[in-house]
């Protein structure tokens, strides 16, 4: 077996895929969401596709200098010997940084057939076999089907939700240990800082039309609610989970809205016997 450095992975066999294959095929399924490392130095990433006022290259690069070393900390520096989901995976990102951390098993699912296609090709590209990735709906998810995870990835996806609570609740019934939520929170201006009652804001947002990524599923009317930091974490603790941490941004290069607390991220744990070793820290 022999390996080859690509960037700043090591892939442990040589790509089965040229790279003009790889450039082709990513030419066909772009624009990604995720800025994802492949091989021959590529990645997914388009920085034509960044949004204005985002100093950030995207989720992923803000999520691993945020989130994930405090995540790894409470499993000791890796995610072996866990089983991980992805809710709502997109093209594959946030389980592909799950498997190169060490999972055991990484389960991703979205409803939209395209990110799925996108996932499936950068998992073949890559060569990784510990993920599987699955075309399905929240609503189907359950340890019946699926078993149960250690960990799971509820990312991008709540404040999308016509019914945030029940899906929430839903995840934490295949969930174990813990979970980590990545949500866009609701601010009202001056009023929040002495307003600290968890809220829900409604809003009724339009289909989308562009080439945007988001327009891939969101071909409809649709209505969503925005919690505030406060709502998240009674959330949480609502559906079993104890111990609720938000994870103040002091990293720098961050997406701007996670330092305008327009965006938030936390880590939840279910409260675990006492000398534990899975207590939250």
């Amino acid at each position: 077996m022999t390996s080859c450095h690509i960037g700043s992975r090591v892939y442990a066999h040589q790509p089965r895929m040229s790279e003009a294959e790889i450039r082709d095929r990513m030419g066909e399924l772009a624009p990604f969401h995720h800025a994802i490392e492949m091989p021959f130095g590529l990645n997914t990433y388009d920085e034509d596709s960044r949004r204005p006022g985002r100093q950030s290259t995207g989720r992923i690069d803000s999520m691993k200098k945020h989130m994930w070393p405090r995540l790894l900390k409470h499993f000791g520096g890796t995610l072996q010997g866990n089983r991980v989901l992805d809710v709502a995976c997109n093209c594959g990102g946030f389980s592909f940084l799950a498997a190169e951390a060490g999972a055991d098993e990484v389960l991703g699912f979205d409803s939209e057939h395209r990110y799925i296609e996108q996932a499936k090709f950068i998992q073949e590209a890559r060569q990784e076999t510990r993920i599987r990735f699955e075309k399905d709906r929240l609503e189907n998810i359950g340890p019946e089907a699926y078993g149960r995870f250690d960990v799971s990835f509820f990312f991008g996806i709540l404040y999308h939700l016509e019914d945030p609570i029940g899906g929430l609740r839903r995840i934490a019934d295949v969930t174990t240990d813990t979970i980590v939520v990545d949500t866009h929170l609701m601010r009202i201006p001056y009023i929040h800082r002495f307003f600290k009652a968890p809220l829900w804001g409604m809003s009724l947002v339009e289909p989308v039309e562009d080439n945007d990524t988001t327009g891939l599923w969101r071909k409809a009317r649709h209505c969503q609610f925005k919690p505030t930091l406060q709502a998240v974490e009674q959330a949480l603790k609502f559906v079993g989970f104890d111990d609720v941490e938000y994870l103040t941004p002091s990293a720098s290069g961050l997406e701007d809205r996670y330092y305008k607390r327009t965006r938030g991220t936390f880590i939840a744990r279910r409260r675990a016997s006492p000398g534990s070793s899975s207590a939250l820290s």
